[in-house]
């Protein structure tokens, strides 16, 4: 896959109230079109407030262009969008 623009910082200027859910299809993800995966994966392991997390976040980028902050759910093996750079 394509590198991130070292230009771009590894976090969003925007983080969403909540994430959001995507969805998967086999090795493709999608949410309101298609995401590919950029950058990645940094892995996000804690116990948070003693709720176990473990996500592996990733830079994606959407169909029309826009970068997203997209993370697996390790724990639900589902995925989320989380941010958007600017």
């Amino acid at each position: 896959p394509p590198l991130l623009p070292s230009h771009l910082a590894r976090r969003p200027l925007w983080l969403l109230r909540e994430p959001l859910r995507v969805l998967r299809q086999g090795e493709r993800l999608h949410w309101r079109g298609t995401l590919t995966l950029l950058d990645g994966p940094e892995r996000i392991d804690a116990d948070w407030w003693s709720t176990p997390l473990a996500r592996d976040y990733f830079v994606a980028s959407h169909d029309d262009g826009v970068l997203y902050w997209v993370y697996h759910d390790l724990l639900q093996d589902d995925w989320y969008v989380h941010g958007v750079f600017g």
